[in-house]
């Protein structure tokens, strides 16, 4: 399982300098064509939350959230334990699309987050459908800016929304056109750089995937970082890291909720 702590995990958070607390939304491709990549998603998550922790001095919040489609029949999982016991609002369902907030943001919460992390692909909660070759990231992007289904951004902090995908976003409808995902994905982009979110995405496929501009462009707008393949963590890490660069000398004041 992922997200073993080092047995000087306190000393190292006690250690660091940033005083800069920190909001993480992860919206996570849950298809079926991430079947070859998703333990890598998890682990890269994993280690996130370890920086995550480290370079916030314990003061983040973190969000899971999966987006699927299983077009004419019901995905793999709603009849789960692991699903239904989530809170209705929790588990959205339009049409053919399914997005599923694992668990939303509150104080400090590693560990509730590693635990939900962990649940994934086994048989209490296996790997979703999909239809054709893009999926809804837009959409699920949309609900948490439009409907706050992760909770609600405080001010004052760092605010960031990272995706795990293969493909690109499609909407409601299975489908990614320029006049409608791509105009859909740089509103949504706009929206999150004039409310101080940065967008970032770990596209799996790679530097030769189709579908690098969207996210590429959407990053660019947002001041977040576009990380190509399945294994270039390390971009994502540092994104963290640097968000301490530009704070002030004092926590901000936050709610602790």
């Amino acid at each position: 399982m992922w997200g073993h702590r080092a047995t000087d995990r306190k000393k190292q958070v006690i250690a660091t300098n940033c005083v800069a607390a920190m909001d993480i939304v992860f919206l996570i491709d849950y298809t079926g064509s991430m079947s070859s990549r998703i333990n890598m998603v998890k682990q890269s998550i994993a280690s996130l939350l370890e920086t995550i922790e480290i370079e916030s001095n314990n003061y983040y919040r973190l969000s899971l959230i999966l987006f699927d489609e299983s077009p004419g029949y019901p995905s793999s999982y709603i009849s789960k334990p692991a699903y239904t016991s989530l809170p209705a609002d929790q588990r959205i369902v339009q049409g053919n699309v399914y997005i599923t907030v694992l668990n939303k943001l509150s104080q400090n919460n590693y560990a509730e987050t590693i635990n939900k992390l962990n649940v994934l692909t086994t048989v209490d909660f296996p790997l979703g459908t999909g239809g054709g070759s893009p999926e809804p990231s837009d959409f699920a992007l949309k609900k948490v800016l439009y409907d706050n289904i992760a909770g609600t951004f405080r001010q004052g902090v760092n605010k960031s929304i990272i995706i795990f995908t293969d493909e690109g976003p499609s909407g409601l409808n299975d489908t990614y056109t320029i006049g409608e995902d791509f105009s859909e994905m740089m509103n949504l982009a706009k929206i999150s750089r004039d409310n101080g979110i940065t967008v970032s995405t770990n596209y799996m496929w790679g530097t030769g995937g189709y579908y690098n501009n969207v996210y590429t462009i959407t990053a660019k707008i947002t001041k977040g970082v576009f990380a190509s393949g399945s294994s270039n963590i390390q971009v994502l890490k540092d994104l963290i890291s640097n968000m301490c660069d530009n704070v002030s000398a004092q926590k901000p004041v936050v709610s602790t909720t």
